[in-house]
């Protein structure tokens, strides 16, 4: 077998490649996030990561498609999850220096250092998932495909919210103009039905729905009628008519065909000439009176029009067609569309659907008990304000229910999860990520935009230097990795090369820092003060860079 028959995976990096990219992502984010005191978002934050990478590498394989696009959808989930709970983690890690500010000043600077955290969290996350990230996982399209099945996973609880949450406003006596809506559509749906279905005779006099109803009963009759002719129409040409008349010696099979073909063209014809009259009839109807119809047609025919056209059985079939032609065509698409597909070809783009309504309803039935405790939690994190938390948390949950509550949640988390997907489908097809290695890419990227976000947050220059030289580490052992998989395959034997590579860089990542903390110490110390942390740091970043590039050569 030559090398171009070989598949594509063998050419991917070397299992030890992104094993030092995980383990070197890892540690620096423990390390830092240990730092910054919010350490135990760590195992939160791994979860949501590996599930978000394990999503999209099932979404991205061929083999066994409907269960890998299954388990990659339901994957999604605990993402949003693990985004919600990060965010509530790291929230209420920084909720004591919040509340024990007592000026607008400092008020101001633990919204600020909140808000920094938060941010390092996201970015450590993502430089989690980046070294997760392995094989086709982040190419575009796939990154594409997971946007959209991660938009309809948010679809069902989306519009159960916005329905449930709306009925619950528009009901509410709190909230002017009140409209009881179930009693509003129940009373629209029994007009309808009552012009439709079952109005009076126009010779009886009535009024309200039932005088509408009497008025305008022959030109919804003949709407109806032409409706039922079009309906019939339609199922003696799509159903097995001329089969089911046939004879069992097959003698009449072509006299059946020809007599049910006759019958169709005979109720298109009628049914095309009678367009005209029947749109005259309606507004007729519309505009002339029962007493003029009377007068105009004698008392006797204008009692048989009014009969024929208030009987109810006759509305009914004729609504019995077209809702039977409608359905039939339907069944008969999705049929064809069944044999013309592959079962896989079927049940995959299905699949999202049904795990948002799964999803919806596991939120539901669980939200009576989660919420309480999740709110007793956060307020036994408030301090003195706890009682006033509660008082307005549990007066959203009894408007609301603690089932809309927690689908809004649940929803924040899916369009965290979108966001986070359209920003790196943007970044791949802008170029802004190296197609060759875009995992270890994204991880360098996250852990050195984690350490800028940690320097704003007054971290020691030793802290923020070592994050750099991981990222910088994570980055370059990804491109190698990448490079060797492709010269050499997956499976050769490169081990003593990634090691020397890896302990070259590591030796040159900790020179560039003792040199940079030797600058702050001994060079910078004594004749400035009050040194930005800002500097230090490009320092730090402008010596791994000109070590790694003098070396490289």
């Amino acid at each position: 077998m030559s090398a171009d028959d070989l598949p594509d995976r063998v050419w991917e990096p070397p299992r030890l490649a992104r094993a030092l990219v995980g383990v070197v992502t890892l540690a620096a984010v423990v390390f830092l996030l240990g730092r910054l005191g919010v350490r135990q978002v760590v195992p939160t934050a791994v979860v949501g990561a590996a599930c978000g990478a394990a999503g999209l590498w099932l979404l991205a394989r061929d083999r066994y498609r409907p269960a890998a696009v299954a388990l990659g959808t339901l994957l999604f989930v605990p993402v949003g999850a693990a985004v919600g709970a990060t965010v509530l983690q790291t929230a209420l890690a920084e909720t004591g220096s919040l509340l024990a500010t007592r000026t607008l000043e400092q008020l101001t600077l633990a919204a600020v250092r909140l808000v920094l955290a938060l941010l390092v969290v996201a970015a450590c996350t993502v430089a989690l998932f980046g070294s997760f990230a392995t094989g086709r996982t982040l190419e575009p399209e796939n990154v594409s495909h997971g946007f959209w099945t991660v938009a309809k996973l948010a679809i069902p609880a989306t519009a159960y919210v916005l329905v449930v949450g709306g009925v619950a406003v528009l009901s509410s006596p709190a909230v002017p103009p009140t409209v009881d809506l179930v009693r509003l559509l129940g009373t629209g749906v029994d007009a309808l039905a009552t012009i439709l279905l079952s109005p009076p005779s126009p010779a009886v006099v009535a009024t309200g729905v039932e005088g509408l109803a009497a008025e305008v009963a022959v030109a919804t009759f003949a709407v109806l009628a032409l409706g039922g002719l079009f309906g019939v129409r339609s199922l003696l040409a799509r159903l097995p008519v001329a089969e089911l008349l046939a004879t069992a010696d097959g003698v009449d099979d072509d006299r059946a065909s020809e007599l049910v073909a006759t019958v169709v063209s005979t109720l298109s014809t009628v049914g095309l000439l009678a367009l005209i009259p029947v749109a005259l009839v309606a507004i007729a109807d519309f505009v002339v009176s029962p007493a003029v119809v009377v007068s105009t047609l004698g008392p006797t025919p204008a009692r048989f029009l009014f009969d024929v056209a208030s009987t109810s059985l006759l509305r009914w079939l004729a609504v019995g067609a077209m809702v039977g032609a409608v359905a039939t065509a339907l069944l008969l698409a999705q049929l064809r569309r069944l044999i013309r597909q592959s079962t896989a070809e079927t049940v995959v783009p299905l699949l999202p659907w049904l795990a948002g309504i799964g999803a919806l309803a596991a939120t539901v039935v669980a939200a009576p008990g989660l919420v309480p405790s999740l709110i007793a939690r956060i307020a036994g994190r408030l301090g003195q304000f706890s009682g006033q938390f509660e008082q307005l948390a549990g007066g959203i949950v009894s408007f609301y229910g603690p089932g809309t509550l927690l689908a809004t949640l649940f929803v924040a988390t899916l369009l965290v999860t979108l966001t986070l997907l359209a920003g790196l489908s943007l970044l791949l097809r802008l170029g802004l990520l190296t197609r060759a290695q875009p995992g270890a890419a994204l991880a360098g990227a996250g852990l050195f935009v984690a350490a800028g976000l940690a320097a704003g947050r007054s971290t020691s220059l030793g802290v923020v230097a070592v994050v750099v030289a991981a990222a910088l580490l994570a980055s370059d052992l990804g491109r190698d990795g990448r490079t060797l998989g492709t010269e050499l395959g997956r499976y050769a034997d490169t081990t003593g090369v990634q090691t020397v590579r890896a302990g070259f860089l590591t030796v040159t990542g900790v020179g560039a820092l003792a040199a940079a903390l030797a600058v702050r110490r001994f060079a910078l110390d004594g004749f400035v003060t009050n040194l930005p942390a800002a500097l230090p740091l490009v320092g730090a970043v402008g010596c791994c860079v000109a070590l790694v590039l003098v070396l490289w050569r």
